[in-house]
This record gives C-alpha cells, sequence and structure tokens, in this order.
C-alpha cells in the first residue's frame, strides 16, 4: 500500500473578483478548498497543494518549476487556483540555487521528484500528469518532457516565458504529448525566437505557441504569470492573465483535455485564443 500524504494545515481562501461564467476554467467557481504542505524528496524541498477533501478518483498533477530566483509565493495564487479546481500541484525545487547551470541534472531531478512523489501517493493517477513552469522552470520542465529517466506518459506540457531549451531533449519528446508555449509580447527577457525555435522543433505532432496580447492598459511581459508584492504584505494581487491565460491553460490541460481530437476548446479550440477581451485575440500558432 502506497503511503498517503497527511496535510496538518488546511488553508481556507476568499472568493475572487474577475466575473466569469462557471463552466469557464479561470472562473472562481470551485468545489473544493485546498490543503499545502512542504515535504522533502531526497533532502530537495517540494511544496504540495492538494483539493480538501481529497476526490475519491485519482487526482490529475501539475508539476510546476519555478523561474530563476522566484519561490512558491510568486505562484501561489495559480496553485491555489488549481486545488480547488480538482487539481494536485507539486512545486519542486529542481535547483541548488541562484548559480545552477547544471541543465541536466536539473531537469533529471526534476522528473525524479515527481516520479518519487507519484510513487509514494496513491491519489495520483499517473496518466493525468502534465509538466509545465515559468521561464528557467519552462526551460526545466520542457527539457523533463524529453528527459532520459522520464517513465511516465505525460498528459500535457505547457510552459510560459520560455528561457532556453535543449534541441536533443525537445527531439525526444513523445510526439502524442500536447505541447503549449506561451510567450507574452511584452517579454523583454526571453525573446520571441526562443519560444518559436522550441515550437518548431519539438517533436510533438500536437503542439501550439501562444502570443498573448495585452488588454487594454495591462502588458504580458516576462512576470505575466506571477502574483505580484501588494504593499510589503505578501504576494496576493491577481490580474487578467490569471484568470484568462494562466488558469485557463492549465486547468484545462489537467482536467478537460481528451485524447485524438477531443481537445478541450480552452485550449486547443477556438477559445484560447480569447483574452478576455471582445475586441483583442491571442495570435496562436499551430500543428495538429
Amino acid at each position: 500500500m502506497k503511503a498517503i500524504l497527511l496535510f496538518a494545515t488546511l488553508v481556507l481562501s476568499g472568493s475572487l473578483v474577475w466575473s466569469l461564467p462557471e463552466s469557464h476554467p479561470g472562473s472562481d467557481s470551485y468545489d473544493y478548498e485546498y490543503l499545502y504542505k512542504k515535504i522533502e524528496i531526497d533532502g530537495r524541498q517540494v511544496e504540495v497543494f492538494v483539493p480538501h477533501p481529497l476526490p475519491k478518483t485519482d487526482l490529475p498533477l501539475v508539476v510546476f518549476a519555478h523561474g530563476q530566483a522566484q519561490g512558491m509565493k510568486h505562484y501561489k495564487q495559480n496553485f491555489i487556483h488549481l486545488a480547488r479546481k480538482g487539481i494536485a500541484v507539486i512545486f519542486p525545487y529542481y535547483d541548488k540555487g541562484f548559480f545552477d547551470r547544471n541543465w541536466e541534472r536539473m531537469a533529471s531531478d526534476y522528473v525524479s521528484l515527481t516520479q518519487k512523489f507519484i510513487d509514494e501517493n496513491d491519489f495520483i493517477d499517473e496518466d493525468r500528469v502534465v509538466f509545465s513552469g515559468h521561464s528557467k522552470g519552462a526551460y526545466i520542465a520542457l527539457m523533463a518532457t524529453g528527459a532520459p529517466n522520464l517513465r511516465l506518459h505525460l498528459k500535457a506540457g505547457v510552459f510560459f516565458a520560455l528561457a532556453g531549451f535543449n534541441e536533443s531533449y525537445l527531439t525526444r519528446i513523445d510526439p502524442t504529448m500536447p505541447l503549449t508555449i506561451v510567450w507574452g509580447q511584452e517579454d523583454r527577457i526571453s525573446p520571441f525566437s526562443i519560444s518559436e525555435e522550441a515550437y518548431q522543433l519539438a517533436a510533438s505532432q500536437n503542439k501550439q505557441l501562444v502570443l498573448a496580447k495585452g488588454r487594454e492598459g495591462m502588458r504580458p511581459g516576462h512576470f505575466f504569470v506571477n502574483t505580484k508584492k501588494f504593499l510589503g504584505f505578501g504576494y496576493s494581487n491577481l490580474n487578467d492573465f490569471h484568470y484568462e491565460l494562466t488558469w485557463k491553460y492549465l486547468v484545462s490541460a489537467a482536467l478537460e483535455q481528451g485524447k485524438s481530437n477531443s481537445y478541450s476548446d480552452y485550449i486547443y479550440g477556438t477559445r484560447a485564443a480569447e483574452s478576455g477581451d471582445e475586441f483583442e485575440d491571442h495570435q496562436i500558432l499551430r500543428s495538429f
């Protein structure tokens, strides 16, 4: 019998303010609260968010990798949203510090930490695992999808503000795995050419590159995925990109995406291009 994590902390969260239909993956319509816990695997820290109470069926899992010098507080609201939608999330500290440049080992550690978490917890559905990350973390998570030590058959990959890629790993990606790369058009840190070339080289037969456009008064820059510090009291404030981009794609990839031609309309259909502004759609390049 696999060990099941016991979560000591129950965190209740307030209602969000962005108004969307209940059926929308970015809406604040929830069936769950959430539990949070820090654990260690092989001496490395992994932060975990799960729905509360745990559903009786096995949970999909999103594995999210942090950007350079970014911690859980920068992404917390994303993880809360996913958990309250019925998705387990793990946030593995795959690197050994700011100056770690051993990309192959980091990708291997990302995979190893994920696999050991799954092996030790029997509430995860191994057929519904999504690899994701931001910036440097997107680089590592994308490598992990083609890592030599990967035993999982991934459901999908969703990568934000990609900071780099490894061509040999891209060519080893399971061609049946749907892949999404999202780049903000105001990104001044990671150039579009990185995302574009990774999209072109990836072995996946079902892939897309989303060029996220800004709404009025908003800039989809390098850190559009993050929550931001609010008056020195923590990282809690959200923006439209959470509801209409980050959450929409991650929830759809984990919960709604089907097989063959039955993909969710919110991630691979016409609604994937919606920005929340009726006059401005994201631009999407696709290969399906």
